[in-house]
């Protein structure tokens, strides 16, 4: 089997994952998205508020783009845990 062939296996049988956010900067091989959670409901003090935390992606060749990543946008990320970094496997801009 060649490196190719291992590397597409690998790519569909990893876990998918997929988040909801703001675009907060964008490059060419990734992109942050700030994402807003829910406080956890047993907080006292936070409770009913939400907290933002912000998630780095890398864009690879197989990274499918609907649309053009731009500051600002909404976005719904499927994504890959692979060597440690989050990869995206598809972007869905939001207007």
């Amino acid at each position: 089997m060649s490196s190719y062939q291992t590397a597409a296996r690998n790519q569909r049988d990893a876990q998918l994952q997929s988040v909801s956010g703001k675009i907060a900067s964008a490059r060419n091989n990734s992109f942050t998205l700030d994402i807003s959670e829910n406080a956890p409901s047993g907080n006292q003090l936070l409770q009913g508020r939400s907290h933002a935390s912000a998630m780095t992606f890398l864009i690879d060749e197989n990274t499918a783009m609907d649309g053009k990543l731009k500051v600002g946008a909404n976005a719904e990320v499927t994504y890959r845990e692979q060597d440690g970094n989050n990869v995206a496997v598809s972007v869905q801009l939001k207007s």
